[in-house]
């Protein structure tokens, strides 16, 4: 079963390789989030409205292989369970697969396979890239945004979105209308200008409104629960 889930894996691996992140800086890498919406009915948005409040983690995406480690070790996938099935829920990082709905492990283990694994990422160390939610070299900023635009408010409902390193990629978005966060957080007066999103919406302020509400520990100085 776990050879034919690796063979499997990896073959959608390949497909999105193929298409890649052409758009983004070669160096682009981030921790993204998806976040509790709705109306967004054809992607994640909708899935996190029924598993969270707050937020869900996706995962973390890399733009460019990371060293020439081969995938897959023959450790790598029971490596990695014990990593995450533990820990999963302290991070608000829910699988979206029917198998394991709302728990662990089958969309962390994807996760890694397709956005580590074959990056050339060892599963402890992409276990601490996900699980790191600090800022302190100020490193992490807004350079994903996936929304939805709805033209009877006239704004782009954001229904996902990442931080890290490179130039800002945007997916589903209407040029020149700004930004609001789903209804579901609360907070539809917060409006991010098109214009000067990347510096309104910092990674700081996503954590302290939004990350650390949902999971409070995260606002403490300690970077992960072990």
């Amino acid at each position: 079963m776990a050879s034919c889930l690796i063979h499997f894996l990896q073959i959608s691996l390949i497909m999105w390789v193929s298409k890649g992140h052409e758009y983004a800086d070669s160096n682009w890498e981030t921790l993204e989030f998806i976040l509790p919406d709705e109306g967004d009915t054809h992607g994640a948005g909708i899935t996190c409205y029924n598993v969270s409040d707050s937020f869900c983690l996706h995962g973390y995406w890399f733009n460019s292989v990371q060293s020439n480690r081969m995938c897959v070790q023959p450790d790598d996938l029971d490596t990695w369970t014990a990593l995450i099935e533990g820990v999963w829920m302290n991070y608000n990082w829910f699988s979206f697969d029917s198998r394991s709905f709302g728990t662990c492990c089958n969309s962390q283990v994807h996760e890694y396979m397709s956005h580590g694994c074959n990056y050339g990422v060892s599963p402890q160390d992409y276990f601490d890239k996900v699980t790191d939610f600090s800022n302190q070299n100020n490193d992490k900023q807004l350079n994903r945004i996936k929304a939805r635009y709805n033209s009877t408010s006239e704004y782009n409902i954001i229904s996902e979105l990442g931080f890290g390193k490179g130039s800002l990629v945007m997916d589903g978005v209407k040029d020149y209308h700004d930004f609001v966060l789903p209804p579901k957080l609360q907070m539809m007066d917060t409006i991010f200008t098109f214009d000067d999103v990347q510096n309104e919406l910092t990674y700081d302020w996503f954590k302290k409104s939004i990350v650390c509400k949902g999971q409070p520990w995260l606002c403490n100085d300690e970077k992960k629960i072990n």
